[in-house]
């Protein structure tokens, strides 16, 4: 849960967040599965998805108002559906039934913030968990916010 700021990599410096490549399977479409990048946040009090995700996984409902707060204190009103039924596989095959989701398309989405092996090898202090970080896919976005 420590902020990791990796210097000295030639793209300049790069804070990898807490994000992890895993699928995603709903109880309304079991036959689609997604694959997608998740932020794991543990400063935040409420799950995201974004719109698109919610769209795939079958996502029904009516829009209900929330608040979003910033780091600023700024608290904006939101609309967006509830979304359930949500189950996270790891790519080891590990599943987790996840709590409701709260549509939402300001989730962060710089996949610069991938950790990826090859960066991790770059540094003493990773090298040991290297290979337990998976390869980058360029073909995932990252939908959600837990």
């Amino acid at each position: 849960s420590k902020c990791t700021s990796l210097r000295g990599v030639s793209e300049g410096g790069v804070s990898c967040s807490r994000l992890v490549l895993v699928y995603v399977i709903s109880k309304e479409r079991p036959e689609n599965i997604c694959r997608i990048y998740a932020i794991i946040d543990d400063q935040s009090n409420m799950s995201l998805i974004t719109i698109n995700l919610a769209d795939e996984l079958g996502a029904t409902g009516p829009q209900e108002k929330y608040y979003l707060t910033t780091c600023s204190r700024k608290k904006e009103a939101k609309y967006g559906r509830r979304v359930t039924g949500v189950v996270l596989k790891s790519l080891d095959g590990s599943e987790s039934k996840l709590a409701t989701f709260i549509e939402c398309n300001n989730i962060p989405c710089d996949k610069q913030e991938i950790p990826t092996p090859e960066m991790a090898r770059r540094f003493p202090h990773l090298r040991d968990i290297a290979n337990e970080i998976s390869q980058f896919d360029e073909n995932a976005e990252i939908h959600l916010l837990i």
